[in-house]
């Protein structure tokens, strides 16, 4: 995930990015685990 992020790191704003990598990582996580909750019972009915 690191080297993902370093790879398409915009200019200038690369330490900005990585000081928020941790944070933006598990918010997405738990997105898209919230979602996938969600899209998994509106099937099941």
């Amino acid at each position: 995930m690191v080297d993902a992020v370093r790879i398409r790191r915009p200019p200038g704003g690369g330490h900005f990015l990585l000081g928020l990598t941790a944070a933006q990582t598990l918010v997405v996580v738990i997105g898209v685990v919230v979602v996938a909750i969600l899209v998994y019972q509106h099937k099941r009915r």
